[in-house]
C-alpha cells in the first residue's frame, strides 16, 4: 500500500499510520526520558512530556520525526529522515 508507514513487528508490535490521517510532520529531538538499556532498537508506547502519549519505533537518538495524526502521535527514525518527510509532506499535500 502506498497510503500506508508501516512499522517492523520487531519495534514494539507492528503499527499503521494511514497518511489520510496525519495533520503534521515535523522533527523532533529523542526524548531523554526514553533508554535503550543495550538494544540497538526500542518501540512502544510512552507518555512523554509536553506531547502526550506515544508510539516509539526508533533506532537511535539522532534523527527523529514526530508524526500527529488524528488517531495518536508516533515517533519513528527513519534511515534518511528528511528525504522520508519530504516523500510524505509530497504526498499528502
Amino acid at each position: 500500500m502506498k497510503d500506508v508507514i508501516k512499522t517492523t513487528k520487531l519495534i514494539g508490535g507492528g503499527k499503521r499510520i494511514f497518511l489520510k490521517t496525519i495533520e503534521s510532520l515535523e522533527e523532533i529531538l529523542i526524548p531523554f526520558g526514553v533508554r535503550l538499556f543495550g538494544a540497538s532498537f526500542h518501540g512502544g508506547y510512552y507518555q512523554i512530556p509536553g506531547l502526550g502519549m506515544a508510539f516509539l519505533a526508533i533506532t537511535n537518538f539522532h534523527d527523529g520525526l514526530l508524526i500527529k495524526t488524528k488517531n495518536g502521535n508516533y515517533i519513528i527514525t527513519p534511515k534518511d529522515t528528511m528525504g522520508f518527510k519530504e516523500a510524505i509532506d509530497t504526498t499528502i499535500r
